[in-house]
C-alpha cells in the first residue's frame, strides 16, 4: 500500500506522486477512505513536467474507487499523482492507495512487413517476372484491421490476407513486375491499417529491357591453342515497338583476344527486328580462358554481356 497521510490543510488531502522507473503506457489505483463519506479524486498522468491529462472519480460514503488513464499512443507517462478534488461530507482522516496497478503496454496491433524491399533482376518488357514474396505479420497483442493492400507502378500483387489478422498471425503477399517500359521502373506495396504507423509500405523495383539474347552465355570446346573452334551465333532482338539504338558492340574481359567476334547489327534496329552476332574462340593459351562480348545501347539494360569461357589445350 502506498499510504497518502496528512500533510497540511484540508484534512489529510494532500496529493501524492508516483514515479515509475520507466515510461508507462497506463498506471491505475484504488482510492479508500478510513472513514464514511463521500469525496472526489483525481488521478493526473505526467511525462516529465508535461502533463498528459487526467480523470476523476467520485465515491460515497467511503467505498474504494478505482482511478487510472491510459496513453494510447504510448508509453510516455512517467510519473501520476492523485489528489482529492472535493470532500463533501467532512471526511478528515487519512486516505490511502491500494492496489497499484501498472501496464507497459496497451494491447494495440502492430505490424512486421519483411523484407522491407523488393528488387526484380532485369525483364523483358511486357512480360511478367517470378513472384517474389512479403510477409506480413501482426507482432501486436490485439487484431490488425487491414483496410487496403495497394501497388503500384509496373508490379502487381496477390495475397492471402484478409481483413482481420489476429495477434501473432500471418500472411503474405506475393508480388511479380511487368515492365511496361525500359529503364529503371520503381513502386510500393502500402497497408493500410489500425496499427501504428499506418500505412506501411514496402519499395519495390526493377529494370525493364528491351534487349532479348537468344543466350547468354556460350561455352565452347577444348580447341588447340593457335586454331579456330566451330563458331557459335547469338540473337539480338528488340522486342519494343521502337527502335533500339546499338553504341557498340564488343569483345571485353581478361582473355578478350582469345576470342573473335563479328555482327551484322547496325546502329539501329527496328521494334521487333533483330539482329546476330557471331563469335570464335582462338585460344592463346592453355587452361580455361573467359571473356565477354558487351552491347551497349539504349535497351534499357545497358550494358548487355554474353558470357565467353573455353578451354585452350
Amino acid at each position: 500500500m502506498l499510504l497518502w497521510t496528512s500533510d497540511a490543510g484540508n484534512g489529510g488531502n494532500g496529493p501524492v506522486r508516483v514515479t515509475f522507473a520507466s515510461a508507462m503506457a497506463g498506471a491505475g489505483a484504488s482510492l479508500q477512505a478510513d472513514g464514511p463519506g463521500a469525496f472526489t479524486a483525481k488521478i493526473e498522468a505526467f511525462n516529465g513536467s508535461t502533463s498528459l491529462g487526467y480523470f476523476t472519480a467520485s465515491s460515497s460514503q467511503g467505498r474504494p474507487v478505482y482511478l487510472g488513464v491510459l496513453d494510447q499512443s504510448g508509453p510516455h507517462i512517467t510519473s501520476v499523482v492523485f489528489s482529492l478534488v472535493s470532500v463533501t461530507q467532512g471526511i478528515t482522516t487519512d486516505f490511502g492507495l491500494d492496489t497499484v496497478s501498472l501496464t507497459s503496454a496497451l494491447a494495440a496491433p502492430a505490424v512486421s512487413l519483411s523484407p522491407t524491399s523488393l528488387k526484380f533482376a532485369t525483364q523483358l518488357i511486357k512480360t511478367t517476372s517470378a513472384a517474389q514474396v512479403l510477409t506480413l505479420k501482426n507482432t501486436g497483442t490485439a487484431s490488425l484491421n487491414i483496410t487496403s493492400i495497394a501497388v503500384s507502378g509496373d508490379f502487381a500483387r496477390a495475397t492471402t490476407c484478409g481483413a482481420t489478422l489476429a495477434a501473432g498471425a500471418s500472411c503474405t503477399i506475393s508480388v511479380t513486375f511487368h515492365p511496361t517500359g525500359r529503364g529503371n521502373r520503381t513502386g510500393a506495396i502500402t497497408v493500410t491499417d489500425n496499427a501504428p504507423g499506418s500505412p506501411h509500405t514496402v519499395s519495390l523495383s526493377g529494370t525493364g529491357t528491351a534487349v532479348k539474347l537468344s543466350a547468354a552465355k556460350l561455352t565452347f570446346p577444348a580447341t588447340t591453342v593457335g586454331k579456330s573452334s566451330t563458331p557459335q551465333t547469338v540473337t539480338v532482338t528488340n522486342v519494343d515497338i521502337t527502335a533500339l539504338s546499338i553504341t557498340s558492340i564488343g569483345l571485353t574481359g581478361t582473355n578478350a583476344t582469345s576470342f573473335t567476334e563479328t555482327n551484322n547489327c547496325k546502329t539501329s534496329v527496328p521494334g521487333g527486328g533483330s539482329c546476330s552476332i557471331t563469335v570464335t574462340f582462338q585460344p592463346k593459351a592453355k587452361g580455361t580462358l573467359n571473356a565477354d562480348v558487351t552491347i551497349n545501347d539504349n535497351g534499357g539494360a545497358s550494358p548487355e554481356q554474353i558470357a565467353l569461357t573455353g578451354t585452350g589445350q
